[in-house]
């Protein structure tokens, strides 16, 4: 496994909870101030995968089984402690879920297949000119199959985002690629955000559509997006032992065991009907974010990465808040004003950051208090 395809993914986690806190006030307990919460797996994948299975994830070794277990259980505790602060909603064929939502964060680089071809209407110099994918990935356990559809509402018991698609006047089709979905929310806040900021780091050309989600209300079916000679124009993979190239299409990230699991707060269970669920999706952040990629292909430096990641993380807060509220207004009402003021209570999310490196350890931070977790080193 390659630590690079998931760089800065912890920078980026940790600025979308500094943004929550600042906009829910931390530490005010009487104004109903909250944090989100935060999991974060820091060991290296060539020892544990926390997006797999326990079999093969843990590779059959019982420290790393432990470790594996050990960061699993802090998300259902995270899960079960969003359920004692802000309850549950039913929806259709009695479905029920918990308020709130869980976000698995992760990166890749694309440096086989997602790397755009940004001359690919000439097909003489198809491969001069090059970048890299601006596209995050929002996976819902969907396949690029059923996202090829016209229409995917029927679909939603495959999906987690199928407890809110239960919801009065909610279907999936809007929630995951219409205009008020998850991916089109960020995409319009954040490259407003770029456009009118005089200190943004961002330029125009490369950058214009960096942070555009597939699915999305401007990407609805990424397998098309993986198959056009424009994102994906020099996608390539080996073709034989003489490690030669050949083109082929560009890997959508449709969400992995970790968003499948914690569907369902009763997570161990087998089979996983019918149980207490939460609404869940894996996000795929490429090199544009993580890296501060400048225009013309370059990375960025720390300090642009950290204006990047800031912009990011506002813009996110910004979505998930509107996201939320809209979809439970029974329970979060008008979310935030104008301004960006809180004006009703708030409310707190599940976040988790997979991020390779070397050992160290697994940890928790909830509302208004910390749970401090034992090292799991391998």
């Amino acid at each position: 496994f390659c630590s690079v395809t998931d760089l800065y993914t912890i920078d980026v986690g940790l600025s979308l909870v500094a943004s929550m806190m600042d906009r829910y006030g931390h530490g005010r307990e009487g104004e109903g101030g909250a944090v989100p919460y935060i999991i974060i797996n820091h060991l290296d994948r060539s020892k544990i995968d926390v997006n797999r299975y326990k079999g093969p994830g843990a590779q059959d070794d019982p420290v790393a089984q432990g470790a594996w277990q050990a960061y699993h259980d802090f998300i259902a505790l995270a899960q079960s402690k969003l359920r004692l602060k802000f309850g549950t909603v039913r929806g259709e064929h009695d479905m029920e879920g918990v308020v709130g939502l869980l976000i698995d964060i992760h990166g890749y680089s694309g440096n086989q297949d997602w790397l755009w071809n940004m001359n690919a209407d000439n097909d003489a110099d198809a491969d001069a000119d090059v970048g890299q994918t601006p596209f995050i990935h929002w996976g819902y356990r969907l396949p690029t199959d059923v996202l090829n559809k016209d229409d995917i509402s029927e679909d939603a018991h495959r999906s987690t985002f199928a407890f809110a698609s239960s919801l009065q006047n909610h279907d999936l089709e809007s929630l995951i690629r219409g205009p008020k979905s998850l991916a089109s929310r960020f995409y319009s806040i954040f490259q407003e955000n770029q456009r009118t900021s005089s200190s943004s780091s961002f330029s125009p050309g490369n950058n214009a559509y960096c942070g555009a989600g597939i699915p999305s209300s401007e990407f609805p079916n990424p397998m098309k997006v993986t198959m056009d000679t424009h994102w994906c124009g020099i996608a390539r993979t080996f073709a034989n032992s003489n490690s030669s190239y050949v083109p082929s299409s560009c890997r959508y990230f449709s969400g992995g065991y970790t968003t499948i699991a914690h569907e369902h707060l009763d997570w161990q269970s087998e089979p996983r009907v019918g149980k207490l669920r939460m609404n869940t999706c894996q996000m795929e952040l490429p090199r544009c974010i993580r890296f501060g990629r400048m225009e013309g292909g370059s990375d960025g430096t720390a300090a642009n990465r950290t204006r990047i990641h800031s912009d990011v993380a506002h813009a996110l807060t910004d979505a998930i808040d509107s996201f939320l509220s809209d979809l439970f207004p029974s329970k979060l009402g008008v979310r935030v004003g104008p301004t960006g003021t809180c004006t009703t209570e708030t409310k707190s999310l599940v976040s988790k950051m997979e991020y390779d490196h070397e050992c160290a350890s697994t940890g928790a931070s909830i509302t208004n208090e910390k749970a401090h977790c034992s090292n799991a080193k391998l």
